[in-house]
């Protein structure tokens, strides 16, 4: 039986912070440019946060739901891309979407990001 290389998990912002916050770090301000000021903000506390593991437990990809039902902050380490990660933390928010029985969401997406 094959090993799954990756784990999709529900993460809490206080117990993950660091691992979210890594791969964030990585792919929005040192990647992109984005200011520490625009990409921490106070939706962190308030929001679902889902990571993907490798099996040796390292972070390499992240996202948000937000209680407004947007998801936002999708992010998967420039290593690990083209292999479905952005996929599996979006279906994993749409699942708490529908666990929590928000009626619909909306992703908020670089425009290089929407197909």
């Amino acid at each position: 039986m094959d090993t799954p290389l990756f784990t999709v998990s529900v993460a809490d912002w206080v117990a993950d912070n660091a691992a979210i916050r890594t791969v964030r770090e990585q792919v929005f301000i040192e990647e992109q440019g984005v200011s520490e000021a625009d990409e921490w903000d106070d939706e962190d506390a308030l929001s679902w946060h889902v990571l993907v593991l490798t099996t040796n437990r390292d972070a390499v990809a992240t996202g948000r739901l937000q209680s407004d039902a947007k998801i936002t902050r999708m992010a998967v380490l420039a290593p690990w891309r083209d292999q479905q990660l952005g996929s599996m933390v979006l279906n994993a928010l749409l699942d708490i979407a529908a666990q929590n029985e928000l009626p619909a969401v909306w992703l908020h997406a670089q425009q290089a990001a929407v197909g």
